[in-house]
């Protein structure tokens, strides 16, 4: 598992062998424009990691159970950024894990209106979030 990008208080972004890039997410932001950097620095990470390998697909697990309890808004820009990252066609599935149903129906909603609700999935157990990202269905 090779470290891409990690604030220790915030997240942390993994990638390992076979191309599972992790992001964990300890604590959302309630400044709305430090919120605004680190999902800016988070996707340039993986925009960077994209760039270096073209041909390459990923998939991604999004881990959100360090901050299930938290109360959080996502600003339209942070919506957008993500929507569009959703439809980066390097990404094959895209497993959220741990989402509370705030963030679960905001995720839902998100990935209906990108028309890319069939390679998003969002979970509470972890063996059937890795189970699914590396079924290659």
């Amino acid at each position: 598992m090779r470290q891409i990008l990690c604030d220790n208080d915030m997240y942390l972004l993994e990638l390992d062998n076979n191309g599972l890039l992790i992001w964990t997410t300890r604590y959302y932001a309630k400044d709305e424009i430090k919120g605004m950097e680190d999902v800016n620095r988070l996707i340039e990470a993986i925009n960077i990691l994209f760039n270096q390998d073209p041909d390459k697909y990923f998939s991604v697990l999004v881990d959100v159970r360090p901050v299930y309890d938290q109360v959080f808004y996502m600003p339209r820009p942070v919506r957008q950024k993500f929507s569009k990252l959703m439809k980066n066609p390097q990404i094959k599935k895209i497993a959220i894990l741990g989402a509370n149903t705030h963030l679960a129906i905001l995720v839902e909603t998100l990935s209906q209106f990108t028309e890319m609700w069939s390679k998003v999935r969002i979970f509470r157990d972890e063996d059937k979030a890795f189970g699914w990202l590396k079924d290659e269905k």
